[in-house]
């Protein structure tokens, strides 16, 4: 984390991304990876938090957009539309 700061963030966004797809998410932790994470981020500088918090942020809403449209999705093809 301390060595390459920039490529936290992308991997907490590429980990964020995954949790919210329902398959891969079954078979791969990625909450206890973003938890493990976590902890590491912790012992980091104060700037590193921040950008690492950002990121999973900014996929917080498209991620539970992208899984309320699938559900909805499912739903309509099952309902015979």
């Amino acid at each position: 984390m301390r060595q390459h700061p920039n490529w936290s963030a992308f991997i907490v966004f590429g980990l964020s991304l995954g949790e919210s797809l329902p398959l891969v998410s079954l078979v791969l932790p990625f909450w206890a990876m973003l938890v493990g994470i976590g902890t590491i981020i912790a012992l980091a500088d104060p700037l590193i938090f921040w950008t690492i918090v950002a990121a999973a942020a900014a996929l917080r809403y498209p991620s539970s957009f992208l899984s309320l449209f699938k559900s909805w999705v499912l739903s309509w093809q099952r309902s015979g539309r």
